[in-house]
């Protein structure tokens, strides 16, 4: 194939994969890679991906919607991660499409079995306490899988060659990915865990040649270097679209829960965007008392800076959490630049695991999110003053904004359960200017309903936003595992996509931007 340009991909070259990726090369970035698969060229972290379909629901919608019906037309191997695994409807639903692969494989006659490699980092606070240091993780027996995992029993998954392993680092350094590869041939990037919240959930499905970068990323770090090859068939590869009902995209047909939307069906140009975990304690405590360390210059977290510093008009971001301060410095940088910024993020998410990752929580940061972006109004209204006022009306903020032309628009937004329960997907033509719709009410989730309760309605009304989506000029759209807090930027293991692309991109953020209508409780815009 011939190499990937900026003119072939028709975006502007500053936010260019090859711009980025010939800073790997260069100091910090090359400490930084060095131990990792793609330290001697970065170039093959960029490749190619066909993108057939977004799905957007709950967790379990998710699974029975997209990812089940995936793993179960396996063949030959299915390599799974998630990160959270619990006991829940997700759970059991994946139990059965494993039973379906066991008599399956056995029903062939061959003496074949189907390889099923299962992945998770977290299963409680205890198993984090007491997991084994060792970088090949803890492999749990046969006999664990009943009492420990919630899996069928041995006895009744004799088709499969089944194993599963848990991976974590203390203190923080969990395994946040989530993916599925099926037959090497198909994958699934879910946002959801194994788990029983009831979150607002998207999953894009994937082939082409991307898919050779998930099982070479699987290789290098669950697989340790090792994955035996496939048997030969002289079978196609299953459809992208087998057991997948797809959804008009069509403005004025609002799908139900969940709703799966096709994607243009072009390759896109598209980087895997690995960032790996870290147990440093400099960068696993916050200090407020210091100054925070530069993060980890990992493909991920280089790549969104990179794109934040380039961007030139807009960058919409949806995030469970917001807590990283390089994330807070670099979008003011852009505002200063004159670049819109939307943001949209939950109240009281995940708190514990706020304030002992990051020492701080979302709603503290978006304040002062929102108190450096007012300097930088009356600095426009004071022409160039740099001393910051306490106090102030809106509308002369405004009038500041105004006075300094090249300051770019805030407006920030909180999640909140849609009062009806029905979740408006309607698929915009391009990427909005927007988040998608609040109305400014009072939040309805309570802080006893940040996880929900998944007992199994996959139409359940989403509590909280669990989806991780930056778009940068309407040209990218990073999806992945990584949120826009501490955690994931300094001490988690995460793992991103970038697709490149006007048409891709506008039409899997004005999805969101579907989903989000009537759910959001705006916090502040100018």
């Amino acid at each position: 194939m011939a190499p990937i340009t900026p003119n072939h991909m028709n975006i502007p070259r500053s936010l260019a994969p090859s711009t980025w990726l010939s800073t790997l090369s260069n100091p910090p970035f090359i400490k930084e890679n060095n131990p990792h698969y793609w330290a001697k060229d970065p170039n093959t972290l960029l490749t190619t991906a066909h993108v057939p379909t977004l799905t957007l629901g709950t967790g379990l919608s998710l699974y029975l919607a997209t990812l089940l019906p995936v793993l179960r037309a396996a063949e030959q191997e299915i390599l799974f991660v998630t990160c959270f695994w619990a006991s829940s409807p997700s759970l059991s639903a994946l139990s059965s499409t494993l039973l379906y692969l066991s008599k399956k494989a056995l029903n062939r006659n061959d003496g074949t079995k189907i390889r099923v490699r299962i992945g998770f980092s977290s299963r409680s606070l205890w198993q984090k306490l007491f997991h084994t240091s060792s970088a090949e993780g803890y492999v749990y027996p046969p006999l664990q899988w009943v009492s420990k995992l919630g899996l069928p029993p041995p006895e009744q998954l004799r088709g499969l060659d089944l194993e599963v392993r848990s991976l974590f680092f203390r203190p923080f350094s969990i395994m946040h990915p989530k993916f599925a590869v099926v037959d090497r041939a198909r994958a699934c990037m879910p946002s959801c865990n194994v788990s029983w919240e009831t979150w607002l959930e998207c999953s894009i499905s994937l082939s082409g040649p991307i898919v050779g970068n998930l099982v070479e990323f699987w290789r290098y770090f669950w697989g340790h270097g090792k994955l035996p090859a496939l048997r030969s068939s002289s079978s196609p590869p299953p459809s992208d679209n087998n057991n997948i009902t797809t959804t008009p995209t069509t403005p004025s047909i609002p799908p139900s829960l969940p709703s799966t939307i096709s994607l243009p069906q072009t390759p896109h140009p598209t980087l895997l965007l690995p960032s790996p975990h870290h147990s440093s304690l400099l960068l696993s405590l916050p200090l407020p008392f210091l100054p925070s360390p530069p993060p980890p210059a990992t493909p991920l977290n280089t790549l969104l800076l990179h794109l934040f510093s380039t961007a030139t008009t807009s960058i919409h971001i949806l995030t469970p959490n917001l807590t990283s301060q390089p994330v807070v410095s670099s979008l003011l940088a852009a505002l200063a630049r004159g670049v819109d910024v939307s943001i949209v993020t939950n109240r009281r998410m995940m708190l514990l695991e706020q304030l002992v990752t990051a020492g701080t929580v979302t709603e503290v940061c978006v304040w002062g999110f929102v108190r450096g972006y007012k300097r930088l109004l009356k600095r426009g209204r004071g022409r160039g003053d740099g001393r910051a006022e306490r106090g102030g009306d809106l509308r002369l903020l405004e009038e500041g904004r105004a006075g300094l032309r090249e300051l770019g628009k805030l407006k920030i937004g909180y999640y909140r359960p849609c009062p009806r329960p029905r979740l408006n997907l309607s698929v915009r033509a391009s990427a909005g200017t927007g988040y998608g719709g609040g109305d400014g009410g009072r939040s309805g989730a309570g802080g006893d309903r940040d996880r929900g309760d998944e007992t199994g309605n996959r139409d359940a009304e989403p509590v909280k936003s669990h989806v991780k989506c930056t778009v940068i000029d309407g040209e990218v759209v990073v999806l992945g595992s990584g949120n826009m807090d501490r955690a994931s930027w300094f001490t988690s293991q995460e793992l991103g996509i970038a697709l490149y692309g006007r048409e891709v991109t506008g039409m899997i953020w004005g999805s969101l931007e579907g989903a989000l209508e009537g759910r959001v409780e705006d916090y502040f815009e100018v």
